[in-house]
Formats: structure tokens, C-alpha cells, sequence
């Protein structure tokens, strides 16, 4: 008697096709997820660095807020406004403000998608340098 078995390929490929998609894009979203991050602290470290050199008493942050508006994140995974006062906060610290930081946060827009319950909410790089310029 012999065994038919042309179907079983096609149900295990069934089975296992979802899995291996749901880790797929896993790895994907966790990359992008990473490189949204490291381009960030790399805005942060460009700026703090800009200030820690540029900046005056008199100096304005908005200043600094406008040199990095045009930087964007690389993925669509995080929105990031170098604008808004939350996203982009420079703060000048220490004894007679020695101390120049940065501290940026970019944000996932979970409306309706189902990553916002796999990945976090909000990213955030601060970066803190001595000043130059005293």
C-alpha cells in the first residue's frame, strides 16, 4: 500500500511560514529600532558638542535647536522634532555651568499599530560635556 504524502509539505510549510515571518520582521524592527537610536545619539553628541564649544551666556538654545532641525531619523519608526521642547533640551549644569547637556527623545506613534505593544514608547540619548568657553 502506498502512502500519499504530497499535502504534508504544504501544511508544515503553512505552519511554519507564520513563525518564521513573525521573527523575521522582528529582526528587522529591532534594527531599525537600534538605528533610529544611534542616529539620535549621534544628534546629541553633534550638539552637545556644538554647544560645549559655541556656547555663551548669551547664546540662545534655540540657536542649537536650529543648526540640527534638518538631521532626521533614518527609519519612520520613530518621530524625533528638534523643535519641540520635550524632543530637544539643552541644559547648562554644574558649578557656574561648567557643564553643558543634551538630552533628546524621539517618539512611536502607536496609533493603531501593533508594535506599539512590542517596542517602547519613547527613545532617549542625553550626552553631557564640559564647556569650552567659559
Amino acid at each position: 500500500m502506498q502512502v500519499r504524502q504530497k499535502g504534508q509539505t504544504i501544511v508544515e510549510f503553512a505552519l511554519v511560514l507564520p513563525v518564521f515571518m513573525l521573527f523575521f520582521w522582528g529582526i528587522i524592527y529591532m534594527g531599525m529600532l537600534f538605528s533610529d537610536y544611534l542616529t539620535l545619539s549621534e544628534i546629541a553628541r553633534d550638539s552637545t558638542r556644538y554647544a560645549a564649544i559655541t556656547m555663551t551666556d548669551e547664546m540662545n538654545v534655540n540657536e542649537i535647536k536650529e543648526k540640527y532641525q534638518d538631521r532626521k531619523l533614518v527609519t519612520t519608526l520613530y518621530k524625533w522634532d528638534p523643535k519641540a521642547d520635550n524632543d530637544f533640551a539643552v541644559i547648562k549644569q554644574g558649578d557656574s555651568d561648567k557643564y553643558v547637556e543634551v538630552i533628546l527623545t524621539a517618539h512611536h506613534d502607536d496609533s493603531g499599530d501593533i508594535l506599539g505593544f512590542i517596542i517602547p514608547k519613547q527613545i532617549s540619548v542625553n550626552c553631557k560635556m564640559r564647556r569650552e568657553i567659559q
